[in-house]
């Protein structure tokens, strides 16, 4: 039985099989697990981040905003600070640490991949794939058939 990484590493190798030519170069890779400390993995680039719970995919989602004057190309990292963690001032080990909603459904890790800047609008053809493939069952919305 595999599991859910190596899925997503299968699956994006299929997406990327038949979206990077080799004129793009590298491909991008997942990240190790963020441990909540310090930057994010590809804070500076657009990309698609997963939530994990106990190692099981429960989420899939992309960034890929211009980000603002302060912090340009940040599309990823704006994202998920918005979006999934929040600053946490109290606890010197940790500087951010999942919202509710997402501690809720026991998310625990967050791995993620980051594009070229001038590549970044693949995250988003990735995110659909992946959800497609893996469907995680916090990704209602993009379900086929699923009216929320």
């Amino acid at each position: 039985m595999k599991t859910d990484r190596s899925r997503l590493e299968e699956a994006t190798g299929v997406f990327f099989s038949r979206h990077w030519p080799s004129s793009f170069g590298e491909k991008p890779t997942w990240s190790s697990c963020w441990d909540m400390n310090g930057s994010m993995p590809f804070c500076t680039k657009g990309g698609v981040y997963c939530l994990l719970s106990k190692g099981a995919i429960s989420y899939i989602g992309s960034g890929v905003s211009r980000g603002d004057s302060r912090y340009p190309e940040h599309g990823l990292s704006r994202r998920v600070m918005s979006h999934v963690v929040r600053r946490v001032r109290k606890d010197p080990k940790r500087t951010v640490e999942f919202k509710q909603k997402w501690q809720d459904h026991a998310i625990d890790e967050l791995i993620a991949i980051g594009f070229p800047n001038e590549l970044n609008y693949l995250a988003l053809a990735l995110e659909d794939f992946l959800i497609g493939q893996i469907d995680p069952p916090l990704n209602q919305k993009k379900r086929p058939g699923c009216i929320k």
